[in-house]
């Protein structure tokens, strides 16, 4: 909960624990999930290794991981690939789940983005980040350059893409 409550404030509230009222603190605890889970294959001797978790992926090792990332505006396609490594990359956005985030001072769908994916160094903080980031809508390209050690690839609701300066040595 503590961490849930410092990425609220680092996000000016777009993410929250309580999205339309009701406590659900998955967009956090899904992303810690599966990096624990890595941090338990890398302790028993595992040195390289990927955790998937409904797209979220933890990528631990020096090898060179390759992530697809969907196409929300076009089923079974692919929109990018990104690669790196020893990192996490996580996607938000309507592709799998439909419109399931919800922009908390409106308690609406937020409206711009149909995607953006996220990429740093630990899963439940870029998660995190992606949910927020999402919920921000048009907002979120500044607010993600403003984050140390992470960036972004967006696809709008109208098919147009934008990416922060330094994700480009991610994409494949």
């Amino acid at each position: 909960l503590e961490a849930c409550a410092a990425v609220s404030t680092r996000s000016g509230g777009y993410f929250t624990t309580t999205p339309g009222g009701t406590f659900d603190p998955s967009g956090y605890v899904k992303g810690w999930a599966i990096e624990r889970a890595a941090a338990i294959l890398t302790a028993a001797g595992s040195a390289e290794h990927s955790v998937n978790g409904g797209g979220d992926v933890q990528c631990t090792g020096d090898r060179r991981w390759r992530i697809g990332i969907a196409d929300p505006l076009h089923p079974g396609r692919l929109a990018l690939v990104v690669a790196g490594q020893d990192f996490a990359v996580a996607t938000s956005g309507v592709a799998e789940r439909g419109a399931h985030i919800v922009d908390p001072f409106t308690g609406q769908p937020p409206a711009g983005l149909a995607s953006i994916t996220v990429v740093g160094a630990r899963l439940a903080e870029t998660d995190a980040y992606a949910t927020a980031a999402f919920a921000m809508g048009s907002a979120a390209r500044d607010w993600v350059e403003s984050l140390d050690g992470h960036e972004a690839f967006a696809i709008t609701a109208a098919g147009a893409t934008w990416q922060t300066s330094g994700f480009g040595r991610y994409r494949d």
